[in-house]
């Protein structure tokens, strides 16, 4: 049962409203693990700055959002029963949506232990916090949270290419 006084909304706002562009995120990252420690998790920021939870026993399942976001800034604010502010769907939301729901099993017997990461600079070419991660876990599953719309389930990525080019005409 998660903590009485957690409101998942104002959980996410309240992540929202602290700024997190790539390889700024200690702020967003610290907030999200006082807030992990007060729902039961043991959590720390590791090495790499990312915001790490984990509870329960047993087979190792990773959950692993990012933290940061891309520049500028949209106001927090609720509209219509939405939640809007930089990072809410891409990709503080799913990070706290998997803090949220790990939190309503934190006082139930786990047969796993759940590991959150909230990576950071996923929003940049170097993706510091899950480069830092990979070596750290042997999990039996990871499950990403990475937007792909309100109805869809992210399958696998196709990769990313970063090139830099020159072109001159004589």
């Amino acid at each position: 049962m998660t903590h009485p006084d957690f409101n998942p909304v104002e959980f996410l706002a309240g992540a929202l409203r602290i700024p997190s562009i790539s390889g700024e995120e200690r702020a967003v990252a610290e907030y999200f693990v006082a807030q992990m420690q007060a729902l039961g998790f043991v959590a720390h920021v590791d090495a790499a700055g990312n915001a790490v939870g984990a509870l329960g026993e047993g087979p190792e399942i990773v959950l692993l959002g990012h933290i940061d976001t891309v520049p500028g800034d949209i106001p927090v604010r609720v509209e219509d029963g939405k939640l809007y502010g930089r990072g809410a769907v891409d990709a503080k939301g799913p990070f706290a949506t998997f803090v949220a729901a790990a939190a309503r099993l934190a006082s139930a017997p786990l047969r796993a232990r759940l590991v959150l990461v909230g990576a950071v600079e996923e929003e940049a070419a170097s993706s510091k916090g899950a480069h830092y991660i990979v070596d750290k876990h042997a999990p039996t599953a990871c499950i990403i949270g990475e937007p792909s719309g309100w109805d869809r389930l992210t399958l696998g990525y196709k990769g990313r290419l970063l090139a830099e080019g020159r072109w001159e005409q004589p």
